[in-house]
């Protein structure tokens, strides 16, 4: 009977004993899987900075990179000089032109343009136009007042020495008139050393192409140093030349 007691005794600490491993084990296993869960989270998290810190470290050299870049390559981050020059030509200025023009009025040009173009646009010279009297390659201006004088007006102005205008004479006029105070100065002689194509044209015996003849023969030799000089002109010799004679002046 003792010998059953103590067999029993025996099993229940035994039973007792892999009761209280079993806890201590569960209870490591717990542990140990909370512990690498925690190392898991904090690896991670880890990996995720050194992550943005390694995007962030290839951002700033992307940007410096780029910055070398524009500095050696200026056009690439701005409008190159070539555009900027030409969207300041698109700039629109409005000129006025009166006269003897077809088409008298007011134009919407560009800046930069010149005086022939604004002659163009308002249908060219009438056929009573004094086309001398006006600077066709001058430079126009915002608001500038364009006067183109007639055939008739210019020879009442040589004859009373001036020019009746019912409105106050602009900077382009006052150019004109400069023109007009010449051809007075001269007596309607047509100068070698000035006149324009048109007027040399006027001459008899003088076409377009003896005209452009005489304006390449000053512009390559210079001025005209007597009247006589223009039988250097190929075809004006002793002939033609006593035809214009009394009609040209230096």
């Amino acid at each position: 009977m003792k010998k059953q007691n103590i067999i029993k005794t025996s099993r229940e600490e035994k039973g007792l004993l892999f009761g209280i491993r079993y806890f201590i084990s569960l209870a490591f296993i717990i542990l140990f899987a909370f512990m690498a869960s925690g190392c898991g989270d904090s690896s991670y998290f880890e990996t995720v900075d050194s992550s943005k810190e390694a995007s962030s470290e290839n951002s700033g050299a992307s940007k410096e990179f780029s910055n070398v870049s524009d500095e050696k390559n200026p056009s690439s981050s701005s409008g190159s000089p070539e555009s900027a020059d030409s969207s300041s030509n698109d700039e629109k200025i409005y000129v006025q032109i009166a006269g003897a023009v077809r088409s008298p009025g007011v134009y919407e040009m560009q800046k930069g343009d010149r005086i022939f173009q604004v002659v163009e646009k308002a249908g060219g010279f009438s056929d009573d136009a004094y086309e001398a009297s006006v600077n066709q390659a001058k430079h126009i201006s915002d608001g500038d007042f364009i006067r183109i004088y007639t055939v008739s007006e210019v020879e009442s102005f040589n004859e009373r020495r001036e020019v009746s205008i019912e409105i106050p004479l602009s900077e382009s006029e006052a150019s004109d008139i400069d023109v007009l105070n010449t051809a007075s100065e001269n007596d309607g002689l047509i100068n070698l050393n000035t006149a324009s194509k048109e007027e040399l044209m006027t001459l008899p015996g003088i076409g377009e192409s003896k005209a452009d003849m005489i304006i390449a023969y000053r512009e390559e030799k210079g001025s005209f140093q007597n009247i006589e000089d223009i039988m250097n002109i190929s075809g004006i010799k002793e002939k033609a030349f006593s035809k214009v004679k009394d009609k040209i002046t230096v």
